[in-house]
């Protein structure tokens, strides 16, 4: 697994539609819940349920067409996730 800084988790561009760094993501996700309120989809804010694998497979310098994750990416994709999150807000 590479190592990442901060920025470079933030920074890292998704595999979506639309062009979208985890930065502007997390932008999105955090503006839909506050639109939306109890309204919000947690499991599915986006329209789709695997909407956490789009933070992960660009972690991974994977695809999720061709890919898996493991249960010890996914893992380490959430800590890199949080910490990014405590980076840009605290």
């Amino acid at each position: 697994m590479r190592d990442l800084s901060m920025e470079q988790v933030l920074n890292t561009r998704l595999y979506l539609s639309e062009e979208y760094s985890i930065r502007e993501y997390l932008a999105k996700l955090l503006t839909k819940l506050i639109t939306e309120e109890e309204g919000f989809s947690g499991k599915r804010p986006f329209g789709n349920s695997g909407w956490l694998s789009d933070l992960y497979f660009p972690l991974l310098l994977k695809h999720p067409e061709k890919d898996t994750i493991s249960d010890e990416e996914e893992k380490h994709c959430k800590t890199l996730i949080n910490a990014a999150i405590k980076y840009a807000f605290l």
